[in-house]
């Protein structure tokens, strides 16, 4: 299964201070339709090699998450295998689509309490961090407190 980001990737490796807006929202958009890699714990972790597998082939799954020092949790996110070849984090690799995993962590509220965001090959030197409130707003997916409000993507209670 090979994941291929070359050009998320390369936008990455220049570095955001040098991404005009224009390359800004090509980003973003490489980035809401890619397919990534995320680390979750599976069961047989005796395995030394690692294993992908599709999103789509698991019941249910923990994701790794990583955490700073003040308890803020932060989704690990792989562009291509050679991102995560050089981790010393075990576990099963899952490739799944930005789409998904939103969706995901959407309907699963109650586990993100600490959420902050995610972060793209992070250990790289060019790690990108993405606010998670901001991914969901990406997919149209953030509460909205305006009862008035006619957006038709906004989610109201």
């Amino acid at each position: 299964m090979n994941v291929n980001n070359a050009k998320l990737r390369s936008m990455m490796e220049s570095g955001p201070e040098v991404l005009s807006d224009e390359d800004m929202e090509l980003f973003v958009y490489e980035f809401a339709n890619a397919n990534l890699i995320i680390l979750c714990d599976s069961e047989d972790d005796d395995a030394e090699e690692r294993k992908y597998v599709h999103f789509d082939d698991l019941d249910e799954f923990d994701i790794i998450k990583l955490e700073d020092d003040e308890g803020h949790e932060f989704i690990p996110l792989f562009t291509d295998d050679d991102a995560v070849d050089n981790l010393d984090i075990s576990g099963l690799c899952v490739v799944i689509a930005t789409v998904d995993l939103v969706n995901l962590l959407h309907d699963n509220e109650e586990n993100n309490d600490k959420l902050e965001g995610l972060i793209l090959n992070p250990f790289s030197e060019n790690a990108a961090e993405i606010d998670y409130y901001s991914l969901l707003e990406l997919f149209g997916l953030e509460e909205c407190g305006d009862p008035n409000c006619g957006h038709e993507h906004h989610h109201h209670h």
